[in-house]
């Protein structure tokens, strides 16, 4: 897997070994997304189940917390309904944690 980001905000996510893309998040910052880092697996704990996590942080001064089970597979949210999903399929995604309101850009 590999994830990306873009000036516009947009978090990719790819297969590695097809190229095949398989999420995209329009809107994950409403500025430029200067930062990414994809956490190991771990263990269960308190906050997220063992899942790995990307984390993103932009110019909007805020860094986010995204759950990649919610990334790739949004059925599987509580309370997922589809309506948040566009026509091309891309998901209107929510960040599992937000921390924001930085003074200045996070990088």
């Amino acid at each position: 897997m590999l994830a990306c980001a873009t000036k516009k905000g947009k978090i990719i996510v790819y297969q590695l070994s097809s190229g095949q893309i398989l999420a995209e998040i329009e809107n994950a910052h409403y500025m430029e997304i200067v930062d990414l880092a994809v956490s190991e697996e771990t263990g269960a704990s308190a906050v997220n189940s063992g899942a790995q996590m990307l984390m993103t942080g932009g110019k909007d001064t805020k860094v986010k917390v995204w759950l990649l089970p919610d990334i790739l597979y949004p059925q599987r949210v509580q309370g997922y309904t589809g309506e948040s999903e566009d026509k091309a399929g891309i998901m209107q995604s929510q960040a599992f944690l937000e921390f924001g309101d930085h003074s200045s850009e996070v990088t």
